[in-house]
């Protein structure tokens, strides 16, 4: 299971890099990727692709965790961005604002190349974690190298609970 859930990771990650792709289908396959990802959690429920009633907000993917996140909120959100620069606050305000509308208590942003700002003063993007934190919403961050990491789901599941605890115990972003 290991080598499959690993070499997958690292095939759909590098589809969604590939050249000569337009941005929406490197960004669609990377979401696709993170469907996967999650969905071969076991006691997950992975539902992607939202959009609003009034279609003015769309949410990437949606989980439900049935207790494959033992510390994770029941039913958190995920935003897929695979830009080849960091994500700036603009759109780490947006995802926030979506979440805090739904007082979501878990935002999960995977970003292939992080967030703009500095971890330890939390600037910039990273600012904005730590004004969701007291309303509610923590925020973690995933980038590339966190998901070359994952060799096997039980991987996903440990580091998604330990920057969940890293954004619930500073008050801020749960980020590397």
């Amino acid at each position: 299971m290991s080598a499959i859930f690993k070499s997958e990771v690292r095939k759909r990650l590098k589809a969604a890099e590939a050249t000569g792709l337009t941005a929406a289908a490197k960004g669609s396959l990377f979401e696709q990727l993170l469907v996967y990802i999650f969905d071969e959690l076991p006691a997950t429920i992975v539902e992607p692709g939202i959009t609003s009633s009034f279609g003015t907000e769309q949410v990437d993917i949606a989980v439900s965790n049935r207790g494959a996140f033992p510390s994770l909120p029941n039913v958190f959100l995920v935003e897929c961005k695979n830009y080849g620069h960091k994500l700036d606050s603009k759109a780490v305000g947006y995802f926030l604002f979506i979440c805090l509308s739904r007082k979501v208590e878990l935002a999960v942003i995977v970003a292939s190349n992080g967030l703009t700002g500095d971890s330890a003063e939390q600037t910039y993007a990273k600012s904005l974690a730590k004004a969701a934190s007291p309303l509610g919403c923590k925020l973690i961050v995933l980038d590339r190298d966190d998901l070359l990491s994952f060799t096997t789901p039980d991987d996903v599941v440990r580091l998604l609970e330990r920057r969940y605890l890293q954004a619930f115990a500073s008050g801020g972003i749960g980020v590397r």
